[in-house]
């Protein structure tokens, strides 16, 4: 026997089934593009709010070290030594935020006739003429600079030159025949190297966590002779 109550229940579904409108694809298309543009729209918010390129600005290169860096050139011009020449490579380098490069300035610590002695200790006898304004040994200058937190992570790259003149009393500029102080004072040289400061550079840039926030370089000599 047919059960008129499940007869009933059955059409009155099969009504409702198709009385129900389907979801155009106009519609979908129209609130997706709607969804895609919001979320645009909240990134380019955040991102000029919290851009990461801003936030580097300003951005430093730090140069250390004696007469090379410091610029030293035998036409008296010390504002074009290859530390110049580095921060202007840099400001073309770095990326852009709306046409506007990263700020990028030097910090040139670097003292003429700076040995790895005066510079832990200070008194570099170049010590009136140098680029940046401070006094006292160019080590805890440029320390100091580094563990500011107005300066953590943005000074990047160090490049330190330096030793030469430790050793230069030591060799005859006529004949280039070694003095007997030589051994002396390239262990000296080695030790304030080794022992104060590179570890000290290296610790300054180096957070809590054992981060590394900075690329410090150290430079090879030419011949003097």
């Amino acid at each position: 026997m047919r059960d008129p109550q499940g007869a009933k229940a059955t059409a009155a579904g099969g009504s409702r089934r198709a009385g129900a409108q389907p979801v155009s694809l106009l519609t979908v298309a129209v609130f997706s593009a709607l969804l895609l543009i919001a979320l645009i729209a909240v990134d380019a918010v955040t991102l000029s709010r919290h851009n990461p390129i801003a936030t580097l600005s300003p951005h430093y290169y730090m140069a250390l070290g004696n007469s090379l860096s410091f610029g030293y050139q035998p036409n008296l011009d010390f504002s074009s030594g290859f530390a110049d020449d580095i921060v202007n490579d840099l400001r073309q380098a770095n990326p852009n935020t709306k046409g506007q490069p990263v700020s990028t300035e030097i910090v040139n610590f670097a003292c003429a006739g700076e040995t790895t002695a005066t510079m832990i200790n200070g008194g570099c006898v170049g010590q009136f003429a140098h680029h940046g304004s401070y006094s006292g040994a160019q080590l805890q200058s440029a320390l100091a600079f580094l563990r500011d937190p107005r300066y953590q992570g943005r000074v990047s790259p160090i490049t330190l030159e330096i030793g030469a003149n430790d050793v230069l009393v030591d060799f005859d500029a006529q004949t280039c025949a070694v003095g007997s102080g030589f051994d002396a004072d390239l262990a000296r040289m080695d030790s304030n190297l080794a022992d104060i400061i590179l570890p000290d550079l290296t610790k300054a840039l180096t957070t809590a966590h054992g981060a590394q926030v900075g690329d410090l370089h150290l430079l090879n000599y030419y011949n003097p002779y």
